[in-house]
This record gives C-alpha cells, structure tokens and sequence, in this order.
C-alpha cells in the first residue's frame, strides 16, 4: 500500500492507504487498537488528534480500560470533536487525502454495512455486568473523562437505532434482557459522574458513603419514538411497550414510558406474568420494583396540562369467567400491584372478548371509587370493592352506594343508607339498606327489604 507523512509545525498528518484490509495500529487510548482498515487519515496538532477519518471492511477498534470493553465496527469511522467518534455506513471519502482509491468498501459484506457497537462491563459490587449491542445508520460516541462513555444512536429514513442484550444487575443470578428499536438512543454510563458523587457524599468514598447515588451513579438509556421495546425479566416477567419518550434506570430497575402530547398518542406498556397479560395506557407509563413489581399509568404529560385517561386491560388466555378478560378506563391515575389494582379516580370497566373488544354480555360497571383485589400468583380477579356504584351483568344489576363483588364465593354485597336497589335475572327488585347476593345460586339475604316483582328480562343476544 501507501504511507505518506507529513509535518506541519508540532503537529503533522498521515495517510495509509492498502489493497485490502492490512493496515493494523492504534491512536491513543480513546480509539484504541484498530483492525481490518483500507484507508486512514490522521491529523495530529503535537500530541493531540485532531482529525481522523478510516474506511474499512468494516474497520474495527477495540477499546479495554476500567472493566469495560467497547468495540467499535463500521465502514467509516470519523473524529467529529476533541473527544467523540462517528460510526458511518459507507460513503464517499475526502478526495485529497485519498486520491486513487477507487473503492475502499470492496469486499465488504452486506450484513457489515450498518455501523454496530458492542459494549461489554464484568460485574462489579455496585455496578452490573452488561452485554449490550447498539447498531444504527449512524453512533456516535463521546468520552466524558476515565472510561466514560456516552453512546448516541440515530436512526435515517430506512432503519431504527436498535439495542440489545443482557443486564445482570448486582446479587441477581439471572439477567435480563432487553431489545429496542428507537428514532435515537443515548445510553448514559450515569446520571451523575463520580467527582459529584464523591462532592454530594462529602468527599466520602466507598459503598456506604455512595449508597444514596447508586442509582444515579448507574447507567441510563433515553429513547425518542421508540417503536418497540421488549424486556424480559426476572421480577417484572415479559414487558413490551411503545412510546415518544423513553426513560430507563438501570439501578432502579425501572421505567418511564412517555407518550406524544403533540399527536395525542399515549404510551402502551404491554406485561405477561404467569398466564396473564395487563396492558396499561397513558400519559405517562411507569414500570419499577418497589417491594414488588408495580405498574403505573398516569393520565398527565410531563410538564403539559393536557390529559390523557389512563386504560388498563386484563387477559389471561384460556381463562373463562367474566373476570378472565376486562378492560377499564379512569379518570384519575391507575396502579397495578400483584394484589389489587387502585383506581384513583371515576373508573369505567368492562367485560371484553378474548381479541379485546367489548363483550355485550359482559360486566358494567361504573363507580366513583373502584379496586380490584388479585391473586398474586395467577394475576386473576378475586374481589372488586367500589364507591358510587352502577352494575349492569347479564347476571344481575345493582346501584348502591357501596358494592363489593367476591368471585371466589359469588358473592355481591351492597350497601346504601338510601336503600341500595338489586334487579335479578328473573325480574326481582330488591331495595334494601343492605343486600347480598348469590349471583349462581339466585339466593339473597336483606334486612328492610322492599321487594318488586316484574317480568323477566329477555336473555341478551351477542352482538353481531
């Protein structure tokens, strides 16, 4: 091949060019040790690099320092500042410095055309043990001091940002996995670096002084238009989402989904554990581990006074029962715990088909103040206890003041010191302080009981 070098002052350029992939070096510690490259121009002002330009098949640079390996693989490899990288797809070259190369991606297989980054950390007592693999039409990556890096991957017309890989967070001994597909993509080594850590600390150093920033001391991944994000964990189970703004915190294990105030588009977050699925809507999304996994959807934008009502679905495939599949939207925020899900505000649910849409034979139900206890461990609806209530069942109608339905014992409570009024399939009315029912067995109980006696009510017919 061909090695020209020339000086200018303290500093001075050079240029490689070779018939295929032989040229091999390394350009200080931030490029680390390049492979596999056709042509390179470096400009050098003394010791510093100031501008570098390689175009390889694909070219290859491999940094190690600080437990952490990045290998970087692209076309084109381009400084774009003091201290960040470019990785291109291929594409023309300066004509100067590379004059006479006719095509310096010959060769080069069409599964290498994307630029991909590949980051991997061992596990550490604080920090967790990452394999993460980051392709785009264009990475960025930007050196923040130490081994610090921050990652930044845009998407064209054509093809998403994507990451992918595994997490294992410190005392977990299985990982979690994560895929994403985005506009961009900024993966963060923290939110706040060490020498502001130590300052906040009071200039203590080790675990128990850092303990409070753990989670800001840990790595975090922004998102913009995120197409799709799959994770699968541990805790949380099977997690699938989409959003406008994404925000994820690996030491709190946890997320923020964000939807579109603009278009009106909410954030989806989509969680199966056990035979169940939850689907959640919003404003705003989050998912985390508190003392259990939790779920939250929230009817207001960051910073907007624009309001979304939150939605949150229930199906469990196979299930049978009027509770194995329902759908509820509120006007106030919803948490979904393992145990009951909390509506904060007026709530409207319904009975839904297995392919989610309304079920015309299903439960109604409308009220103030609503929750729904679950079983823990299969996700299934064993209770609902509300205020303000309105039910209409193909088993039963009721309006009272206060209601509770048990599943395990068919068994609906209501109560109302106005006279709470039950209406029965055979066209019983009942109006009493206090009734329950029996809504298998047609059996009640009621203290001052007015009963009404009316023809029975023509059996539904599904809709068509």
């Amino acid at each position: 091949g061909l090695c020209t070098v020339t000086h200018e002052g303290e500093g001075g350029t050079i240029t490689l060019r070779a018939p295929d992939r032989e040229i091999a070096g390394r350009l200080g510690e931030r490029t680390g040790e390049l492979v596999d490259v056709r042509a390179l121009f470096a400009r050098f002002d003394g010791e510093a690099l100031t501008e570098l330009l390689v175009a390889g098949v694909p070219a290859q640079a491999t940094r190690t320092r600080g437990g952490e390996t990045l290998v970087a693989t692209a076309p084109r490899i381009e400084q774009i500042g003091p201290s960040s990288l470019c990785l291109l797809p291929p594409g023309e070259l300066p004509a100067g410095p590379f004059a006479g190369v006719a095509d310096p991606y010959a060769g080069l297989p069409e599964a290498a055309r994307l630029p991909r980054l590949s980051r991997t950390t061992a596990a550490t007592r604080a920090g967790a043990a990452e394999q993460i693999a980051t392709t785009a039409p264009r990475i960025e990556l930007h050196h923040l001091g130490n081994s610090r890096v921050l990652v930044v991957a845009k998407a064209d017309a054509t093809e998403p940002a994507r990451a992918s890989g595994t997490v294992t967070g410190p005392g977990r001994s299985q990982p979690t996995a994560l895929a994403l597909e985005a506009a961009r993509l900024r993966l963060l080594p923290d939110a706040l670096p060490p020498d502001v850590v130590r300052a906040h600390a009071g200039g203590g150093a080790g675990p128990l002084a850092e303990l409070p920033f753990f989670a800001l001391r840990s790595a975090w991944l922004l998102a913009e238009d995120v197409r799709r994000i799959v994770v699968d964990d541990p805790e949380q189970g099977h997690v699938e989402g989409r959003a406008h703004r994404l925000v994820l915190s690996q030491g709190l294990a946890a997320g923020m989904f964000v939807g579109d105030p603009d278009a009106m588009v909410p954030a989806t977050v989509a969680r199966t554990h056990g035979a169940r699925t939850i689907t959640a809507t919003g404003a705003c999304v989050r998912v985390f581990q508190d003392q259990e996994p939790r779920l939250q959807a929230l009817r207001r934008f960051p910073g907007r006074r624009l309001l979304w009502l939150p939605t949150v679905s229930l199906h469990e495939p196979g299930g049978d029962g009027d509770f194995a599949h329902l759908g509820a939207t509120c006007r106030g925020d919803v948490d979904v715990l393992p145990g009951e899900i909390r509506f904060g505000g007026p709530v409207q649910a319904d009975g839904l088909r297995p392919d989610g849409s309304v079920d015309p034979l299903g439960l109604r139900l409308r009220a103030g103040q609503l929750r729904m206890d679950r079983d823990a461990t299969t996700g299934r609806v064993i209770a609902a206890r509300g205020d303000s209530v309105d039910l209409d069942w193909s088993r039963m109608r009721a309006r009272a003041a206060e209601l509770e339905l048990d599943t395990r014992r068919n068994r609906c409570t209501v109560r109302d010191p106005r006279g709470a009024r039950v209406r029965l399939a055979d066209g019983r009315t009942l109006t009493a302080e206090h009734i329950e029912v029996d809504y298998v067995a047609m059996a009640w109980i009621a203290h001052g009981l007015v009963l009404e006696q009316s023809p029975p009510e023509p059996a539904k017919e599904p809709a068509r």
